[in-house]
Order: structure tokens, then C-alpha cells, then sequence
């Protein structure tokens, strides 16, 4: 059964689809975040066809337009300033469905909201995390990650050296990128001074999606794309930084690679494949 909910934030009216599942969980259900600036329906419909498929599986799940956005009041807000839209539609979750618990599901800078959230909320309503693709975008870490992961993979690539070879290859451009790009990945970044309030900013955001993570007591699930430079900015933060790849080891107890996968996981075979991992996840901690 699906039906829409509202539910007061901050005297805005924020409006959410429930999905309650059949033969319900009454131990765990999930609350879908939004990734950037869009509505509760996703990419490709992929929000919709998610809830279905989990209420079909058992387990009850909100999905919400945040404040500003599709049927939402109020004034759109980026995702470094929605943990009070989480908090009220995670409040509006275990009211409609009964459950103890809720799961939260976030996709790129959903992902980032949810552990922004942890930082700035409590977490005793939550059961777990899954979080595919985080955003962690700086420009260092871009560059990094298009040197790595574009220019090596380049050099690998037949149809590269065959236009090198045909003089069909702008070789003072790409060389001119190149070196933009190792510039930044090599530049030094700049010391950040520690700030009283607690307000996320471009500057911050990615310091505090990892003091939330540090806060959390219950497991994360990682869905990760293969051919995604946003996976790949996370995966070499990860790998680069002793406190990520510290908390990530003792924290994710799956880890999920779908090799060819693009960022949102675009094809029905993708997004089949995600559905499925994470209702046998979900199963566990539902056990």
C-alpha cells in the first residue's frame, strides 16, 4: 500500500509517499534520502521502484521531497543543511509504520546527508546506515581522482593511441589539463581553523560526514559503482586518510562493488542488482 504523509518541520509542511511493506517488518523499515536537488521520485524513477520493491520484500519505507522541493514548503536548502527534514521524516517513519528501528538509505550527497545527520542528531532511532556512492567533492580531491582514474585509464585505451597515431588528438589541450589537473592534486590545502558553531560548509562538510561516522554504533552497508568518479573521489579518500579508512573498516561490515555500474545505477540490470543486495542485507539485521 502506498500513501502520502506529511509532517511539520521548522512550520513548513514537508509531504513524503509510505510504503508499508507486506507482511511488515515491525523491527526495521528505511527512510530513502534524496540526493541532489531533486524530488522523491529519483533518477530514472529509481526512489519509486526502490520502495516498491522493499515494501514487496517486507520492510515498510518512507521516501520525502526535502523542504523546497516537489510538493515540500518552504525554501530548497542544500545537502549539508537538511538534517532537520531527515529528523522529522524519520519521527513520521516509526510513527506510521510502528517500528523500533529505521534504516537509512542515501545515494551520492544523500549518503553525505545521512552522516551529516549522525554529527548533528541523535541516532538512537537508527538501525544502520547504506550508503552508496558518498560525495566527497573537492577540487584536490577531483583532480586526484581524474588523474588516476581518467588520464591512466586513457593511456590503457586502444581507440586513445589510435588517434595519437592519426594526428587526430589535441595533444596541447590534453597535456594543458593534465598539468591543471596535477597542480591541484598536488597543491597544498589550505589549514582549515576550527569553528565554535557548528554550521556545515563547503570547507567542513566532508570533516563532519566523518565525525558522524565516528559516532555511530550499529553497521553500514557500501555500495560502490565501478565506472563512477564520485566512488572513485571516496575510494582514494578513504585509501588516502587513516581516520576514513579507519572508521569504514570498523564500521561496514558489507561492502558491495558493482563493477560497470554508472553513478546512479541507470540500468534496470544495476538497479535490480542494488534492490537485491539490499534486502539481504536489511535481512540480517531484521534476524
Amino acid at each position: 500500500m502506498e500513501q502520502a504523509v506529511h509532517f511539520s518541520v521548522n512550520d513548513k509542511q514537508l509531504i513524503g509517499v509510505l510504503h508499508t511493506g507486506i507482511k511488515p517488518s515491525k523491527d526495521i523499515a528505511v527512510l530513502i534520502v534524496v540526493g541532489g536537488p531533486q524530488t522523491r521520485v529519483g533518477s530514472h524513477r529509481q526512489f519509486v521502484l526502490l520502495s516498491r520493491y522493499l515494501a514487496a520484500n517486507g520492510f515498510s519505507n518512507l521516501r520525502f521531497d526535502y523542504a523546497g522541493m516537489g510538493d515540500s514548503e518552504g525554501e530548497e536548502s542544500n545537502f549539508m543543511e537538511v538534517s532537520d527534514d531527515i529528523e522529522g521524516a524519520l519521527i513520521s517513519l516509526k510513527k506510521h509504520s510502528g517500528v523500533k528501528k529505521v534504516v537509512i538509505w542515501g545515494l551520492c550527497d544523500a549518503a553525505s546527508s545521512a552522516l551529516i545527520f549522525a554529527k548533528k542528531k541523535s541516532c538512537d532511532d537508527l538501525a544502520g546506515m547504506i550508503l552508496l556512492n558518498p560525495w566527497v567533492r573537492s577540487e584536490q580531491g577531483e583532480a586526484k581522482a581524474i588523474v588516476k582514474h581518467y588520464y591512466l585509464n586513457r593511456l590503457k585505451d586502444k581507440s586513445f593511441w589510435l588517434k595519437v597515431f592519426s594526428l587526430k588528438f589535441n595533444l596541447k589541450n590534453s597535456f594543458s589539463s593534465l598539468a591543471d589537473n596535477l597542480a591541484k592534486m598536488l597543491a597544498k590545502e589550505p589549514i582549515k581553523v576550527q569553528q565554535e558553531e557548528e554550521l556545515t560548509t563547503d570547507d567542513n562538510y566532508i570533516s563532519h560526514m566523518l565525525e558522524g561516522l565516528q559516532k555511530l554504533k550499529f553497521p553500514l552497508m557500501l555500495v560502490i559503482s565501478g565506472d563512477d568518479l564520485t566512488a572513485s573521489e571516496f575510494l582514494d579518500l578513504v585509501s588516502s586518510s587513516t581516520p576514513w579508512k579507519e572508521q569504514i573498516s570498523s564500521k561496514v561490515n558489507h561492502k558491495v562493488t558493482i563493477p560497470t555500474a554508472n553513478h546512479t545505477f541507470s540500468s534496470q540490470k544495476w538497479r535490480q542488482e542494488v534492490e537485491y543486495v539490499c534486502e539481504k542485507w536489511l535481512k540480517t539485521l531484521h534476524e
